[in-house]
């Protein structure tokens, strides 16, 4: 039957509105849950709640059935001051299918009559004042129609116009809240995800840190966003890159939702900073000193595991955090890389990245292996190596790396030092002992395109890459690390 549909193993109805109809839904398909993983249950089932659908469709052609009435959420707000506790809509069973208003599992949710009540005085012109006494104020005139008349309700009041103290960033951030945490009641209030609500708690948060909670919204419509960034990241909670980006986005949400709402007149500027030029902040990408390279390696020779397994992981990864340091590739490379990239030309070992970058022309390049990795033993554990020399996947090596800095105290819970570290370890130490246009094709930051030309000049540059790569130099132990790695090759594969 073509009307079933199949989510997670659960079958449903699904039925799409016509086009004469679609004014009166808020979506183009209805789906109804048929509660059976089973085929034959659901196609048994299936025609008497299509045959309910398609008598909705008819009552609406016919006029039979008209849309429930629109609630506003001033109405919803004058509800709760006035009923408070109680829920401003009930929950009807359907018998005989989906109803042109939302419908979930075959119930739906009409507002209750003291809410339409409200919701009819408020369309005649009437309001509520702070002492809880209906006071007519007008109703705005139509098209060409004149105001309508006060009904005889008794004697109108004057409503005295007090005015409102200025909204606040806390007060601002609880209607905000509300709003999110509200049920699906009213065309105003949609329910939030979980993970939307915690977000948005977190976007607050760092406003309030930033701004303090007393702080009147208008202002903070005029600051700049970007002074905003640089405080998560830096002096508020040290955030990464990705996490300041996800609360400025919820906190342009927020703003949006004040005006839409009418509690401002207008948004203020927020833009996703692309972290660039005078706006980087390098807290994810700081280089290592040489003390703090020292340090690392010194708790990989004292610590060595017990476990066979856990031993080669360890050594590899020493070895890959020497490459990182001595090639400056990126650890989305280590997942391919091979022993057989590892090429030889003008009489020079180095490291083919040509086919590692297709997708980024401008990151090809060839990066000649330093001699200190000759004289760790880099070669001889490559060729140890099946195929590709970092067989476990890089996010096995990011978290032991991480795990390592936290307990040498170069990382906190959110902390400066990261796996990416290395590579700019290795930009800024060739950094002002060569040119930059050959630091730049050694890191693959040049805008050459990847054509066999650009390609073949690389090659014949070798003699003169490997002599720019010579001048990296960490002042490590070598003396100390290099029997701790020719010792663990020897162990781990005879």
């Amino acid at each position: 039957m073509s009307y079933l549909l199949r989510i997670n193993q659960m079958y449903y109805l699904r039925v799409v509105v016509p086009l004469d109809l679609r004014d009166h839904f808020t979506t183009r398909e209805l789906k109804r849950s048929l509660r059976t993983r089973q085929l034959s249950e659901a196609r048994r089932m299936a025609p008497s709640i299509l045959s309910g659908i398609m008598g909705t469709f008819n009552d609406l052609r016919t006029g039979k059935m008209t849309k429930p009435p629109t609630i506003t959420s001033e109405a919803v707000a004058i509800f709760r001051r006035l009923y408070p506790g109680l829920d401003t809509h009930e929950t009807v069973e359907v018998t005989r299918g989906l109803p042109p208003w939302v419908v979930h599992e075959g119930y739906r949710e009409v507002p209750t009559p003291a809410l339409v009540k409200i919701q009819e005085r408020l369309e005649e012109g009437w309001q509520l004042d702070e002492a809880g006494d209906w006071v007519f104020v007008g109703v705005g005139a139509q098209w060409g129609a004149a105001p309508a008349p006060a009904p005889p309700r008794g004697p109108a009041k004057v409503l005295s116009l007090v005015p409102k103290p200025a909204l606040t960033l806390r007060r601002a951030g609880e209607l905000w809240l509300k709003h999110l945490e509200a049920p699906e009641d009213t065309v105003h209030y949609k329910p939030a995800q979980p993970s939307t609500i915690d977000s948005s708690k977190q976007a607050l948060k760092q406003l309030e840190r930033w701004q303090g909670k007393d702080t009147p919204i208008e202002a903070l419509l005029d600051l700049d966003y970007r002074d905003f960034t640089v405080f998560m990241m830096t002096t508020g909670s040290k955030l990464s890159k990705g996490s300041a980006k996800t609360r400025l986005r919820f906190s342009k949400f927020f703003f949006k939702w004040l005006k839409d709402f009418e509690h401002t007149d207008r948004e203020p500027t927020i833009t996703y900073p692309k972290l660039q030029g005078t706006e980087k902040i390098k807290t994810a990408n700081l280089p290592y000193s040489n003390k703090e390279l020292n340090d690392f390696f010194d708790y990989i020779i004292n610590n060595t595991p017990v476990k066979m397994r856990d031993r080669k992981s360890q050594l590899s990864l020493a070895y890959l955090i020497l490459m990182f340091v001595y090639t400056g590739f990126r650890s989305s490379e280590q997942v391919s890389f091979t022993k057989g990239k590892i090429k030889n030309a003008e009489g020079v070992d180095y490291f083919d990245f040509t086919e590692l970058t297709k997708e980024n022309v401008a990151s090809i390049r060839m990066v000649p292996v330093h001699s200190k990795l000759v004289e760790l033993g880099f070669m001889q554990f490559a060729r140890k190596q099946r195929d590709k020399i970092f067989r476990v996947d890089v996010s096995n090596y990011r978290k032991r790396h991480t795990e390592i800095l936290k307990e040498l105290g170069m990382k906190g819970g959110r902390g400066e030092k990261t796996f990416h570290s290395c590579r700019a370890t290795f930009d800024s130490k060739l950094a002002g002992k060569i040119p930059d246009s050959t630091r730049k094709t050694l890191m693959g930051h040049t805008l050459s395109g990847m054509d066999a030309l650009y390609v073949h000049q690389l090659v014949d540059e070798m003699p003169m890459f490997q002599e720019a790569v010579e001048k990296l130099d960490y002042r490590l132990d070598f003396a100390r690390l290099r029997d701790y790695l020719l010792n663990e090759i020897t162990v781990l594969y005879p």
